[in-house]
């Protein structure tokens, strides 16, 4: 069972092996800030505003111990691929929301040199 810390973020933080990063990449349009802030907030929008890039951090306590889960919500319609790369290689968990052949084919190609640089 997980549970959210009941003082402030701020004053509570987590040991470095207990700091998590998931980045959240996608085509634009496919609802990855829906995902994210209804995983944070419990409350969905049906509303569309575009990414640029948004920044979270949570801080559980989960049997007794302290755990901090940064969220990365990456743009969808990012004109830069090396930042997208960049996102990839500092997350633990990257989660991918293609809408189709094309999007999956370049996040691929974005990850594979990760893979081989034995980063994840």
């Amino acid at each position: 069972m997980t549970s959210k810390a009941s003082t402030p973020d701020s004053e509570i933080s987590a040991p470095e092996d207990n700091c998590y990063r998931l980045v959240v990449l996608g085509s634009p349009k496919v609802g990855k800030t829906a995902i994210v802030s209804r995983f944070l907030t419990g409350k969905f929008d049906d509303g569309y505003t575009p990414t640029i890039e948004d920044f979270h951090r949570k801080i559980y306590k989960i049997k007794g111990q302290v755990y901090q889960l940064d969220i990365l919500d990456t743009s969808g319609n990012n004109p830069f691929p090396a930042i997208h790369k960049l996102s990839i290689l500092t997350g633990e968990l990257v989660v991918c929301f293609p809408l189709d052949k094309h999007a999956f084919t370049i996040f691929c190609e974005s990850v594979d040199p990760c893979i081989k640089a034995g980063k994840h």
